[in-house]
């Protein structure tokens, strides 16, 4: 998630840090300026990690997984926001290197979890 959001912290977990010595990769990050193939790796891992969460929380939504995590109210919708903004930049890039199953497979999840989507 944080890639996608210019390597900013997120719902207090830490921000996305590229290795000093790649700046081309730093410049990326910040700027936003991934490409669709980047864009789908990246989600991919995110559906992983959604994946990963439903398996271990079995009928919780992601708010109720983050704080009992010790998430406070902000801090999950912060992390909603960013899920759904990662949405919408699937949205935006399918067809353009985010592919269909990616996108489909992010949106399943994300209302599996509760994650309220535009």
């Amino acid at each position: 998630l944080s890639k996608l959001q210019g390597g900013v912290s997120i719902g207090g977990f830490p921000g996305f840090e590229p290795p000093d010595d790649d700046e081309r990769y730093k410049r990326i990050v910040k700027n936003a300026s991934y490409t669709g193939e980047e864009a789908n790796t990246w989600l991919k891992e995110i559906i992983n990690y959604l994946r990963q969460l439903i398996k271990l929380y079995p009928g919780k939504t992601l708010a109720e997984i983050l704080k009992r995590h010790g998430l406070s109210d902000t801090e999950v919708e912060e992390f909603n926001k960013a899920l759904r903004e990662a949405y919408n930049v699937a949205r935006r890039l399918n067809n353009q290197g985010v592919r269909d199953e990616t996108l489909s497979a992010l949106k399943e999840l994300l209302l599996t979890l509760g994650v309220s989507l535009p």
